[in-house]
């Protein structure tokens, strides 16, 4: 009989491996989140700590991680099983949970440390820490203590509320993470989506970050309610979805008991119809919530009704160019042996006699995507009137503001900090209100202005640079210069050419302002931090001048150049 030889795990190894299962930190969040979600909780707050003297725009600027929910809650002996990897627990029917791997891979994605405490009909547990510097050293295991004790940022009150519940908090943030604004847009935008069949039934779900509390709305990606049964060329005026799939398929490589794979599917007006003068706010206003592009196009699959793949182009059968198809699937538990799910929930394997299946179901909604956009097209070719800076500002809302020498540790953060509050307090001065309101600007719009557009910019310079505390530079162009009348203003304003434009504009303010913060001329011996400054300013504004001027004159010599096309 052959000798059984039991091998040893290294552990470190095993953790790192787990943490770089393919997250970026929104994923790794929500997958924590679905740890509430099966607990049952009915409230989900998600804390996103800033580091000091970072804006919400910066890379790395993530001081912590904290997940509170108001869950069934968990005894010391349950946290420890589920800081386990392969956490050895049952899950019910149709679980979000799968391999026991989520909070572990998840969290440690975020983080070195994983603080854990809960309450469980009342009675509060130890925090519990699993800490992968001390993995090295002591192996895998947790430390367990006073939740006071745990973290200086942890409070032992946030579940005071909730007669049972769980805090996650992590902290020693991975280098090279995405900022706030990125992960706190990704989970805005997403989180109604994916978990939009869960706040339908009573979810509540709330991001809280630099002082702010979001409450997260549910999201039906088809808009099915808002859709309209089907598409008549010479009645359609561009402003709703049409419902063009309503399918059950089951599959074959499954038993015949296997409940079916609904599948559904909408084709969206083009994005550019949010911009049509012609139609009432109101239209305007929902034309912008169906935020159709790149972004929002392919299938949407849900797994027990949480969302695990987010505009998947089902290998090419929805390409690049049906931006406004979407394709709703939802599958079960029952379906994975033959999907093969993976430990992330995120990533898995279409069979191919499926695939063939949605070829064919398809082929009539895409013919109709393409009637769809050229009506759209139509309509808008002779209606560019979006409020300038409109579309940069949206596109780029999550835009990650960075200066190279931030990693390096060149940059003085005491001197760069004094000097950020100081151009912030400057750019409160210079903000203009918008001169020219519109009804296009929606009132809810809360999309930071990285662009504006001004004829109060003092002098003949083609920007000004702004700094906002939370959100980081703006640029402020100036309509009263030549290169603004004579090229920019003949550019449509939601053109990607405007927008090349408007993202040279705002590089120019963002590399303004960071040099102005962070620029050290090594004379700290010779002269006064205020005088430091002074040279700089006057550095820049030499440059502002020269560049503006160069601008000015090649507008003025070129003045034709659009008409050569």
């Amino acid at each position: 009989m052959s000798e059984f030889i039991k091998l040893e795990i290294e552990e470190e190894r095993v953790c790192d491996a787990i943490s770089k299962i393919g997250y970026s930190p929104a994923p790794a969040l929500l997958d924590i989140c679905d740890n509430s979600v099966t607990a049952r909780a009915k409230n989900i707050k998600i804390v996103l700590n800033k580091k000091d003297g970072k804006t919400l725009s910066n890379k790395n600027n993530v001081l912590s991680y904290t997940i509170i929910d108001d869950g069934k809650g968990m005894s010391n002996r349950d946290i420890e099983k589920g800081l386990t990897i392969g956490s050895p627990v049952t899950y019910g029917k149709n679980s979000l949970s799968k391999y026991g791997f989520g909070l572990k891979s998840a969290g440690l994605s975020l983080g070195q440390k994983i603080i854990v405490y809960s309450k469980k009909n009342g009675v509060l547990s130890k925090a519990y820490t699993l800490d992968r510097e001390k993995v090295k050293s002591d192996g895998f295991g947790v430390y367990k203590g006073e939740i006071s004790d745990a973290s200086e940022q942890l409070s032992s009150n946030l579940l005071d509320d909730y007669q049972s519940g769980t805090v996650v908090h992590i902290t020693n943030t991975v280098p090279h993470h995405d900022s706030i604004t990125k992960t706190k847009n990704k989970l805005e935008e997403q989180m109604g989506v994916i978990y939009f069949d869960y706040l339908k039934k009573g979810l509540n779900i709330f991001l809280d970050y630099s002082n702010k509390l979001k409450v997260i709305e549910p999201i039906d990606i088809l808009h099915w309610g808002d859709s309209i049964s089907s598409f008549v060329n010479d009645k359609y005026c561009g402003t709703r979805p049409i419902k063009v799939l309503n399918e059950k398929v089951k599959l074959p490589e499954l038993p015949e008991n296997t409940p079916p794979i609904i599948i559904k599917a909408c084709t969206f007006p083009q994005d550019k119809m949010s911009s049509v003068s012609s139609l009432d706010t109101e239209d305007r206003k929902r034309l912008k919530g169906y935020k159709v592009g790149r972004d929002r196009k392919g299938a949407f699959i849900y797994r027990n009704g949480r969302l695990i793949s987010w505009g998947h182009s089902l290998d090419g059968i929805v390409g690049r160019d049906y931006l406004g198809l979407r394709v709703k699937i939802e599958v079960e538990t029952a379906h994975d042996e033959a999907l093969h799910v993976d430990v992330s929930k995120q990533h898995f394997v279409l069979p191919e006699s499926f695939l063939n299946t949605l070829q064919r179901l398809l082929e009539i909604p895409k013919s109709t995507h393409k009637e769809v956009f050229a009506k759209c097209k139509a309509i808008t070719d002779n209606d560019e009137n979006s409020p300038e800076g409109s579309k940069f500002n949206e596109r780029n809302e999550s835009f990650s503001e960075e200066d190279p020498d931030d990693d390096t540790g060149e940059i003085d953060p005491v001197k760069a900090n004094a000097r950020r509050e100081k151009i912030v307090s400057e750019s409160k001065v210079k903000a203009p209100e918008n001169e020219n309101p519109s009804e296009d600007d929606l009132p809810d719009s809360d999309v930071f202005k990285r662009i504006v557009y001004s004829s109060k910019v003092k002098g003949n310079r083609f920007w000004d640079a702004g700094l906002d505390i939370d959100h980081g530079s703006f640029s402020i162009v100036n309509k009263n210069h030549d290169f603004y009348h004579l090229i920019m203003a003949n550019l449509g304003s939601s053109s990607w050419e405007r927008q090349a434009l408007e993202a040279m504009a705002y590089s120019l303010a963002s590399a303004e302002n960071n040099t102005l913060k962070n620029f050290n001329l090594g004379l700290d011996d010779k002269i006064k931090p205020e005088e430091e400054l002074i040279i700089i300013k006057n550095i820049l504004e030499k440059f502002k001048k020269v560049f503006s001027h160069q601008l000015e004159t090649w507008a003025l010599s070129n003045q034709d150049i659009l008409k050569d096309d």
